[in-house]
């Protein structure tokens, strides 16, 4: 039993190591795909959010609150150079969210439950654009918190927000092995975008 509870504790320091590199490498492939995408950091989402305090943490999901990067969303924002661009989108404006999907089959926000080896790695990355003239005082994260993330590779209106639609695409994480594929995979998500919805990218 002695041994059985050391070779557990050495896969739980091997496992800490490993989380620390790849949420390293992770922090600077967004950071890549952000200046690759010339957009600017909005705003951050972190259901995992690590509480105040350990007694904070009691409970059945007391482990999960101390994996943030578990699900993580990171928002950024092109805008038209307008004050207060967070409170006052512009036609042609949009804001991109990377879902740090790290666990597909972990059960959260909605989604079904699986294996480790069913599961995937994902950026998922929806854009929220805007294509009305007229959008008045609208908050981004409003705008992202009042609709259902797409299922689909298509573009979907916004029903409570007229003139904003939103867009749903997928990265897997295998594509993150080096510069090359994943510039490749951030130019081809650039290019459908585009067609997709209108944006520029510039």
């Amino acid at each position: 039993m002695e041994n059985d509870l050391q070779d557990a504790l050495l896969d739980v320091r091997r496992a800490y190591r490993l989380i620390e590199d790849f949420q390293r490498r992770l922090i600077s492939a967004l950071e890549f795909m952000r200046a690759e995408l010339n957009v600017d950091n909005y705003y951050q989402y972190a259901p995992n959010s690590v509480p105040r305090s350990v007694t904070g943490a009691l409970g059945e999901n007391g482990g999960r609150r101390y994996l943030p990067f578990n699900d993580l969303s990171v928002f950024w924002l092109k805008h038209s150079g307008q004050e207060d661009p967070y409170n006052n989108p512009q036609h042609g404006d949009f804001m991109i969210d990377v879902w740090l999907r790290n666990d597909s089959g972990n059960g959260q926000r909605g989604g079904e439950y699986a294996l480790p080896e069913a599961s995937r790695s994902l950026l998922i990355i929806h854009v929220i654009s805007c294509k009305t003239h007229n959008a008045g005082k609208q908050n981004w994260y409003d705008v992202w918190s009042n609709h259902a993330y797409p299922t689909s590779d298509e573009v979907e209106p916004i029903e409570k927000y007229e003139g904003f639609n939103i867009y749903r695409q997928e990265i897997d994480m295998v594509n993150l092995s080096d510069k090359d594929t994943f510039s490749a995979c951030i130019n081809a998500f650039r290019q459908r975008v585009s067609d997709k919805m209108g944006i520029s990218f510039l």
